[in-house]
């Protein structure tokens, strides 16, 4: 089975070639077992982009733990903490 090569979909993934997003190839049956791999090159930036997804849609994030690790990225500033919707 061939690889599809994808590139990951956090906008603070900078592990790529000359600081890009990471291009990475996945197979067919790792998208079966690790579906979250057709987003991130590694869960912690699936999250991220989850994350994301959510305060672009005024939701609640379904990754809270991973804010911190957003505002390091440079993904959102700490200015937006006000707006982003936490669930209790």
């Amino acid at each position: 089975m061939a690889e599809s090569l994808l590139t990951c979909k956090y906008s603070g993934c900078h592990d790529g070639k000359d600081g890009e997003p990471k291009q990475y190839g996945v197979c067919p049956i790792c998208l079966v077992r690790k579906p979250w791999k057709e987003q991130g090159c590694c869960f912690e930036h699936y999250e991220g982009y989850q994350n994301e997804i959510a305060i672009s849609r005024n939701e609640i994030v379904p990754y809270p733990d991973y804010i911190d690790q957003m505002i390091k990225d440079e993904v959102i500033t700490e200015d937006m903490l006000d707006d982003i919707l936490v669930g209790n």
